[in-house]
Order: structure tokens, then sequence, then C-alpha cells
């Protein structure tokens, strides 16, 4: 009896604070996209999980916030995700080449939620950038190409 009512409230916090509760043997929803069928999606609304951090994350010069790389093999999509709740005048960008042209999906932080970027195909070339004030103009501080 305790141990069902300790299952019955760990499961209602999770729910409450955002978790993902199944029932066993529930399986998780297929994604809604799938390679280039991602570029330009939203990739929460797309379920599609990041498994990976493929590049790590970018923090300004000058201290601050990072926003990360993430990268989904289900999705076969990368995006930038900002690594936490922030002021809105942090921007971050997913920048990708796709058909000879130079693209970004650029956003700002939140302060409510981690905040992300559209998704890209990752067979294209892509990257995570933040902004940072440099002193003299707004620039951005940006992982490796992949």
């Amino acid at each position: 009896m305790v141990i069902r009512v300790w299952v019955t409230a760990a499961a209602a916090v999770m729910a409450l604070a955002g978790g993902v509760v199944a029932a066993p043997g529930a399986q998780a929803a297929a994604p809604g996209c799938s390679g280039a069928s991602c570029t330009g999606k939203n990739p929460k609304r797309m379920n599609c999980p990041a498994y990976s951090l493929r590049g790590g994350s970018v923090r300004p010069g000058g201290g601050g916030p990072h926003v990360e790389l993430r990268v989904s093999s289900v999705c076969h999509a990368a995006w930038a995700r900002f690594g936490g709740k922030a002021n809105e005048s942090w921007r971050f960008k997913l920048d990708f080449k796709q058909n000879g042209k130079f693209l970004s999906y650029v956003t700002n932080a939140s302060p409510y939620f981690a905040a992300y970027t559209q998704m890209v195909h990752n067979s294209l070339p892509y990257r995570a950038c933040i902004e940072q004030d440099n002193g003299d103009r707004m620039v951005w501080a940006c992982t490796d190409w992949f």
C-alpha cells in the first residue's frame, strides 16, 4: 500500500514538473518529421528527442549563458538550444548552409523556459552561436561547423 501511494505521488510530481509518465509497455510517439522534412520545424512539436550535444556548447567570451548544439539521431536533425532560462536580451542562432546560401534561424532567450531554434537536416553544414557585446558592437561566438 505504501509503495502504491509513493508511485502515484511520484507520477503526479513528474506530471506537474513536465516529466513524461507512461504506462508500462507504452511506446513514445513517433517523430513528426525526418531529415530534410524537419528543416524549419519546431523540435518539440515534431517530437524529436536530442540524444547528443554534438559540438557541445559555446559561451560568450566575456562570460554569461551558453547555447547548445543539439542533434536528434531519430529525426536526423539539429538545432540550437539556450542552456536554460535567461534575460530576453540574449540572442542565439543556428547557422546553416543550403543550396549555396548561408542561412540562420535567430531567436531570443526566455526568462520562462530554455528556448530553441527551428531544426535543420543534419546532413547540412550547421553551427550554434550566441551573441555577445565586444564593447564596440555585437558579435557572434560560435561552435565549429558540423
